[in-house]
């Protein structure tokens, strides 16, 4: 009777292992966080009136609208436009300059457009930005490159 017992328990945990595929459950949507090296800058500058390196961007950054993004996340209050690219200049318009050109003062000014300046001039081949915005006390539009803003 043991024996008989012992051999239906067997047979009845045998026949309850799965011989299937285990079920799959749909994947939850995950935020996906850009890697925390993109969240620096590529250029800033600092308290000694220079233009420095933050960081190398990788190859796949350098794209017009992805560093315009970034400029855009480094100086929110002044949100730049990429317009187009043609041979070795970038063209980008700031619509509203209201913050850049009075309430930034000349130093905030200088900071935001060397920064963005040294930025999109990373993109291969471009030399000069040209920024398109109404002009300001603070600053004007005009057509810039990397020299522009070094201090003399």
């Amino acid at each position: 009777m043991k024996r008989l017992l012992l051999l239906w328990l067997l047979a009845a945990f045998g026949a309850c292992q799965r011989t299937s595929s285990p079920v799959q459950t749909p994947a939850i949507p995950v935020a996906v966080t850009p890697p925390a090296d993109t969240l620096s800058p590529i250029w800033k500058t600092n308290d000694q009136d220079q233009v420095i390196r933050g960081r190398v961007p990788a190859p796949d950054e350098l794209v017009p609208q992805t560093l315009v993004r970034y400029c855009n996340r480094a100086w929110p209050r002044v949100p730049i436009t990429f317009i187009r690219q043609r041979g070795d200049t970038i063209f980008v318009k700031i619509p509203d300059s209201q913050y850049l050109t009075q309430s930034m003062g000349s130093y905030g000014a200088w900071q935001c457009l060397a920064e963005v300046t040294y930025t999109l001039t990373e993109l291969p081949g471009i030399r000069y930005v040209s920024f398109d915005f109404p002009e300001g006390d603070h600053a004007r539009p005009g057509v810039y490159q990397r020299t522009d803003w070094e201090v003399r």
